[in-house]
This record gives C-alpha cells, structure tokens and sequence, in this order.
C-alpha cells in the first residue's frame, strides 16, 4: 500500500511496523495499529519502529511514551524492536508497579548492523547495553520466544527466553520487571 506502516502475521507471532514519524494518538497510524493489535489472536505480538522506545545510548530516545507504550500494555505486545542507535540494548520487561497484573513489554535497540556504533550509557533498567556490530535471531513457539544476539564474528552477546505458558507471562519473567 502507500501507508509506511503494516502488520503481518509469521508462525505464532503477528508483527506490526511503525513509522516513528507518527507518534501521536491522533494520527492514522495509531488508529491502524490499536485496531490491528487489539484483533490480533496471535500468541505473540511483536513490533519494529525505527526510533527506540527506550534508549540510554547515542540518541537517548523516547519514542511513543505517551501514545504507544500505553497501547502496548493494553494490546498485549510482547516485545519492541528498534534501530536508530547504533548498538545493542536489551531492557528488562517495563510496567507501572501502581497497576497490579500490568503487562510488561521487553523493549530491544538492534541496530549494529555496519554503520558507526554509539557508545552505550548504562542505566538500573538495562539487561545487556554493548556497542557492538550484531544480528539478533529468534526461535518462537507457541509458549516461548527466544532470541540471541550474535556478534559479526559469531560470539553471543546475550541470550533470552520469555515464556507465556497459557498465554500469561511467566512469574521469573515477571521478576525481572523495571517499573
């Protein structure tokens, strides 16, 4: 189509593409997405948006705070992927601690693909911050995602399970929740 955002479904996982451009709860790319995402059955829901929505690195990025990451958590997204920062940055899972049974979304910025890497600032809510050149890979089943971060060279930098037996986020997923 002619819009730069759009939705497909791949195995268990429905993936939904953003253009950061529109970050606002009034434009028709947020009415695409809350619709797409709230018919969506699919086990798992993943999004890609070019600008992070959590950043610590270069660019200390923001992105759909007030509009999308509430939309998120109501929608059920399970993870968000983003560029733009040239590194890697994996968050551990993000909800409000002041509304029990929240869902958390675990945000990744994957973005070493070649071009010059930024330096990452370490932040209490990061898992794993490298700057580094870097693919990431996952494995999705039903109940589990799995992703690897690899670096060009074929060392792994981080590794990670999220697990929703029963389509309900797992208590060691849980956890690890940075409010």
């Amino acid at each position: 189509g002619t819009n730069r955002w759009y939705s497909f479904d791949a195995g268990p996982v429905h993936v939904l593409a953003l253009d950061y451009h529109f970050e606002k709860t009034t434009s028709a790319q947020f009415k695409f997405a809350r619709e797409d995402l709230l018919k969506s059955t699919a086990p798992w829901k993943v999004v890609f948006v070019h600008n992070p929505v959590f950043n610590y690195g270069h660019h200390n990025s923001g992105w759909g705070h007030q509009s999308y990451l509430p939309l998120f958590r109501e929608a059920r997204v399970d993870l968000v992927l983003s560029g733009h920062s040239h590194m890697y940055e994996r968050f551990r899972p993000v909800a409000p601690t002041n509304q029990p049974g929240a869902w958390a979304v675990t945000c990744i910025t994957t973005a070493g693909g070649g071009a010059e890497l930024h330096r990452p600032h370490t932040h209490p809510a990061q898992a794993v911050a490298i700057s580094t050149n870097h693919f990431t890979l996952f494995d999705v089943t039903r109940e589990t995602l799995r992703a690897r971060a690899i670096r060009v060279d074929g060392v792994e930098i981080d590794a990670f399970e999220i697990r929703k037996p029963g389509g309900r986020q797992a208590a060691e997923y849980l956890a690890q929740v940075y409010p």
